[in-house]
């Protein structure tokens, strides 16, 4: 499954540069391992930078953070943040 998402320059940066590997995210979706996910940042509107990544853990935290998935990810597109994508 393919997943869309917006994601603020803070936590895009990292992402993008292969230092993050890990989302907390509402489980407002269905995410399983293997899902790919395109981040969008987004500030005030989409900036036209992207990443692609894939999960490849999800971890119910719900009990520490009711609502919440810890999502473990890794660069599809490593080193190659897209623009307009």
């Amino acid at each position: 499954m393919e997943h869309n998402l917006k994601i603020a320059p803070i936590h895009f940066a990292p992402v993008a540069d292969g230092l993050k590997h890990a989302e907390l995210r509402i489980s407002d979706r269905d995410y399983k391992s293997g899902d790919q996910i395109t981040l969008n940042e987004y500030q005030g509107g989409f900036t036209g930078e992207s990443v692609d990544v894939v999960i490849t853990h999800v971890a119910d935290v719900g009990f520490i953070v009711p609502g919440y998935v810890l999502l473990s990810i890794e660069l599809i597109n490593k080193g190659e943040a897209s623009q307009g994508h």
